[in-house]
């Protein structure tokens, strides 16, 4: 119904996909979703959310819209708030525009970070009664994303648009924050597996920088158990009831050989 006042056509596991976004930004689970699962701008975006804000009867104003161009990033608005506050932002950068990938120095990542903070700040708007950031069209879009996405590797590329992209070696090491989740708004709910979160590290990386792996596991276990406390926070509460249901939250970790070129 929602979709049908959208003016947009789509399936009902798509409409189901972008609930079920909408839901784990909005309930803290994940500080942003990128929407690529439906063709929508970012008006219409606006008016998915407050649709669905009047029909779940949750608070307004704590989900935002960043228009990114061709996509449209859900976020929740307080978990933004407080991580473009934060001074320490635990996140991997690594450099792809040099002939091999490197990570990013300490005064780079204080640079990207400050970069971040102030784009956001500066391209804050008021649409309706949710906020929208539009994002202007930059080299620090595809930082900008990452960043959102809470990815604790973050690739910074040159120019956003690379034909001649560098190759990141023959295998990528792939991470999954896979969650057992219930069914949205259903009657008798039946669990099943959702990525909450999903992103690689070129395997180079690691052979050079051992620590780095360390690094990672580190800040994926992290989330994980905070994930974790939410969930057991949430049930035991039933902060959640009716809403959505999560029961566990578990990290994969997987080797995959690569022939393309990568760009994020």
């Amino acid at each position: 119904r929602i979709i049908k006042l959208c003016g947009l056509k789509c399936s009902k596991s798509t409409i189901k996909k972008l609930l079920l976004y909408w839901i784990l930004v909005h309930q803290g689970y994940r500080v942003s979703y990128l929407v690529d699962c439906v063709a929508i701008n970012s008006e219409q975006a606006v008016q998915i959310l407050n649709l669905l804000n009047d029909m779940a009867g949750l608070n307004k104003g704590s989900v935002s819209i960043i228009d990114m161009g061709e996509n449209v990033t859900i976020s929740n608005t307080l978990i933004l708030d407080q991580k473009m506050r934060e001074s320490n932002v635990s996140t991997v950068f690594i450099e792809l525009s040099d002939k091999a990938p490197r990570i990013c120095t300490l005064l780079e990542v204080d640079h990207i970070t400050k970069e971040i903070s102030n784009q956001m700040r500066l391209c804050k708007v008021l649409s309706s009664e949710i906020d929208m950031y539009v994002l202007p069209f930059s080299r620090l879009l595809p930082t900008i994303a990452g960043w959102l996405l809470e990815y604790p590797s973050v690739y910074k590329t040159e120019t956003l648009f690379l034909e001649d992209a560098v190759s990141v070696g023959d295998t990528l090491t792939k991470f999954s924050i896979v969650a057992d989740i219930a069914s949205v708004f259903s009657a008798t709910p039946a669990f099943q597996y959702i990525d909450i979160m999903e992103f690689s590290v070129p395997s180079t990386l690691f052979i050079e920088d051992p620590l780095l792996e360390q690094r990672i596991t580190q800040l994926v276990t992290e989330m994980t158990s905070k994930l974790k406390c939410k969930i057991l926070e949430d049930n035991t509460t039933n902060s959640c009831s009716g809403i959505i249901v999560l029961r566990d939250v578990n990290v994969h970790k997987s080797i995959h050989s690569i022939s393309q070129r990568i760009v994020l």
